[in-house]
């Protein structure tokens, strides 16, 4: 048997990299064919002696211009075994005007890779098989830069309104109000009277809550009136309504008064989820994941939450309850619903911002006129009667006296003594009534009632007091960087597991833990060293060789 009947291949442009960031899974025959492609082999040559990986070298008849066009090189030794090996051409060195000398680096990757058998191991980073929006969701740590809005959701605002009125006092039927009532579940002390633009009267909202003031307050219980607030009309069921009207000053007021309920006001809101941006679209879904793509919310006050899609349980919608109780400046809040796991996520739920309590006068004259209703004709009939009896008194002292009077002084004096009484009585009588002038004219000077402290604020009267969802996510210059690096580097993974060798179209990236193995297998430890190293440091392992770099394919997954 001859010794002279190893093969070698040189060949140009085989893009496997001597730093191992682009390596392959082919098999041997496709790498030995694609050295012995038209394309890229140079020469080729049978008759060599046993070729040695080491020192390295290997003296060939090719010419020098042959050998410095290449950079890779591929050997058998048949005699020893069909294993082909393959490496790097170094250097060419001329020996004489018929042999050079290749200098050659073996390619571990390339020529051993297909010889071990993968094992588990902590995976860094990979390209998954599995690229489930939600599924992936491990922090990259990446500068997602600014944020842009993509779409707002302000389906629910409450800025349709009625006044409310909390008062013991109803001046359509003149009864008061004592004793408890609930609404929304919630326990009041006195009853709730609304106020809106009614067309039968064609009067406001304002104007139905001045009638309803001043009657109270001709009626003489002012005092009675308690707060006044907004109420969005939002919460309010119609069929709660009972309606009130009365007449003062010759014209009809109406109002409604609130009837009693035990439960809350709720709905439901279901923003959707934003997976079709306006203008780039990545191809990793985790780009449709926080925080390269969330659902922020602002009660438009200082309150704000960013929910992450991926946390939801339904794959479309964001599930939301809207609750409201009756309450001053109003009780409303977002909840989330099958959210990180929970039904009704209360710890996460967002407030609305809240409605203004109005401020409100009444005339403290005319009020209390009404509360003297009874005591000012007794006190004047209470006048008449004393000044009736000192005239009265007096008159007959003074006649008793001049008639009964037998000498003239008894009789001069009996008769002072009436007329200093009638006298007296006129006095106290003029003095009762100038102390009932002065009521009067201390009640007209007293400040009119108030009641109730305005907080109004600017959002509300911009219309702007409500919850507003932002679909917020990174600007497309930022989403397009980053969902590049995801398609040539994968995910980050942090898992133990079998990396991903395979499962992409063109190529599949892995990287594992420092001081872990990837595999074992029958091969010199040198080169499993090399392999473990590579797969350390993280490198991008391409299914057809004549790809290597060409990031621009398709990479789904298979």
């Amino acid at each position: 048997m001859s010794n002279y009947n190893s093969i070698v291949i040189i060949a140009k442009n085989i893009k496997m990299d001597r730093e191992y960031r682009n390596v392959t899974d082919a098999s041997e025959d496709t790498i030995r064919r694609l050295c012995n492609d038209a394309n890229h082999q140079v020469a080729i040559a049978t008759n060599f002696s046993y070729v040695r990986t080491s020192p390295g070298q290997i003296d060939v008849p090719f010419s020098y211009d042959d050998c410095i066009k290449a950079n890779y090189v591929a050997f058998q030794n048949p005699v020893f075994s069909n294993k082909w090996f393959f490496g790097w051409i170094d250097d060419v060195q001329v020996l004489s005007n018929n042999a050079r000398r290749i200098f050659f680096t073996i390619d571990a990757w390339t020529t051993f890779f297909n010889s071990i058998e993968v094992t588990e191991s902590f995976v860094v980073r990979e390209h998954v098989n599995d690229d489930t929006i939600g599924k992936h969701t491990v922090d990259e740590g990446l500068n997602v830069g600014d944020v842009i809005c993509e779409e707002t959701d302000e389906t629910w605002n409450f800025n349709d309104y009625y006044i409310g009125v909390m008062t013991s006092y109803n001046p359509a039927t003149k009864k008061q109000f004592a004793g408890a009532i609930q609404y929304n579940g919630q326990v009041f002390g006195k009853t709730l009277f609304l106020c809106t633009d009614t067309q039968e009267n064609g009067l406001t909202a304002i104007g139905n809550l001045q009638g309803l003031i001043y009657q109270t307050n001709v009626d003489g219980h002012v005092e009675d009136i308690g707060d006044i607030f907004i109420v969005p009309k939002t919460i309010i069921d119609l069929l709660s309504l009972s309606k009130q009207s009365f007449v003062s000053e010759g014209k009809t007021y109406i109002v409604y008064a609130l009837l009693p309920s035990t439960t809350n006001w709720r709905t439901g809101w279901n923003p959707a989820k934003n997976y079709s941006f306006s203008g780039y679209h990545p191809k990793n879904n985790k780009c449709y994941c926080y925080p390269y793509n969330y659902l922020y919310a602002t009660n438009n006050s200082g309150n704000n939450n960013i929910y992450k899609y991926e946390l939801f349980k339904n794959s479309q919608y964001c599930n939301f309850d809207l609750e409201a109780s009756i309450s001053v400046g109003a009780s409303i809040r977002v909840v989330p619903k099958n959210y990180k796991g929970q039904d009704t996520n209360d710890d996460e739920a967002l407030p609305w911002g809240k409605f203004p309590t109005c401020g409100w006068s009444a005339d403290s004259y005319t009020n209390w006129l009404t509360q003297n209703a009874v005591n000012i004709p007794t006190r004047i009939l209470g006048i008449v009667a004393n000044a009736g009896n000192s005239l009265s008194g007096g008159l007959q002292n003074t006649v008793t006296g001049a008639i009964t009077g037998k000498n003239g002084a008894g009789a001069i004096t009996s008769a002072g003594a009436g007329a200093g009484q009638i006298i007296s009585g006129m006095q106290n009588t003029a003095l009762s009534v100038a102390n009932l002038i002065g009521d009067f004219y201390t009640a007209s000077l007293l400040p009119n009632i108030e009641g109730g402290t305005p907080t109004g604020n600017v959002l509300w009267s911009a219309g702007r007091n409500n919850i507003v969802f932002k679909k917020m996510r990174c600007k497309d210059e930022n989403m397009e960087i980053i969902d590049n690096y995801f398609t040539k580097f994968g995910y980050k993974i942090n898992l133990v597991k079998k990396p991903n060798i395979t499962g992409r179209t063109h190529w599949n990236f892995i990287q594992i833990s420092d001081g872990d193995m990837l595999g074992y297998g029958n091969i010199p430890q040198t080169y499993m060293d090399t392999i473990n190293a590579v797969a350390r440091r993280g490198t991008t392992i391409w299914h057809s060789p004549d790809e290597i770099g060409n990031f621009s394919l398709d990479n789904s997954i298979v």
